[in-house]
C-alpha cells in the first residue's frame, strides 16, 4: 500500500509520510499483504477434530468387525464453496454425462466472447486499440465541422432575415394600406 500526495492517485508521497504523521507506526500493509495467498479448503470442518475413531483423511472405515480398507468416504464441501460454486460462471454445453435439461449454459457466451476480449484489453494496457482511436479522430474532426457548419448557416439566417425585414420597409405592399 501507497500513500499518494494528489487526489486522482497517480504522485507517490514522500518516503515516511505516514510515519511522521503517526508518531512512527507504518502504513498498515505497506510490508505485507491485504490479500492472504494461502488457498481456503473447502473440506467441511465438522468440528469435532477427527476425534471419535472419524478420521477420512485415510481411507478406512470403521465397521463393527474392524476396520474395511479403502472404503470411500466422500467429505461434503463447506458452504463457503459450494456457494461460491453456485453463484460462479459455468458453460456445461459439451458435458456428456448431463442431459440438455439440467446443463448450465447461462455464462457460455460470457466465457466464450466477453473473457478473451477483456483480456486482450489487459494485454493492450487498457488500449482497444487502433479502431478505437481512429473512430474517436473521426467523430471528433466531424463534431468540429458540424460547429463551423452551424455558425456559418446561423450567420446566413440572420443576413437574409436582416435582408428581407430592409427590403420589406420599402416594398410597394407595405405602400397599399
Amino acid at each position: 500500500m501507497k500513500i499518494y500526495s494528489d487526489a486522482s492517485c497517480t504522485v507517490a508521497a514522500a518516503e515516511n509520510t505516514y510515519e511522521k504523521f503517526h508518531y512512527g507506526y507504518p502504513l498498515p500493509y505497506s510490508q505485507k499483504s491485504i490479500v492472504d495467498s494461502t488457498p481456503v479448503s473447502c473440506a467441511n470442518d465438522d468440528g469435532d477434530n477427527d476425534n471419535n475413531n472419524n478420521n477420512y483423511a485415510n481411507n478406512y472405515y470403521k465397521w463393527k468387525n474392524g476396520y474395511y480398507k479403502n472404503a470411500v468416504y466422500y467429505q461434503e464441501p463447506s458452504e463457503l464453496c459450494e456457494d461460491l460454486y453456485d453463484r460462479s460462471a459455468k458453460c456445461e454445453k459439451n458435458l456428456k454425462y448431463k442431459n440438455s435439461y439440467s446443463r448450465d449454459e447461462g455464462a457460455c457466451e460470457y466465457i466464450e466472447k466477453i473473457l478473451p476480449a477483456l483480456e486482450n484489453v489487459y494485454k493492450n494496457n487498457g488500449g482497444a486499440g487502433s479502431t478505437v482511436m481512429l473512430v474517436a479522430v473521426i467523430l471528433g474532426i466531424t463534431s468540429f465541422i458540424g460547429c463551423i457548419a452551424a455558425s456559418y448557416f446561423r450567420r446566413e439566417v440572420d443576413r437574409i432575415s436582416d435582408v428581407l425585414s430592409d427590403a420589406g420597409k420599402t416594398s410597394s405592399y407595405s405602400n397599399m394600406n
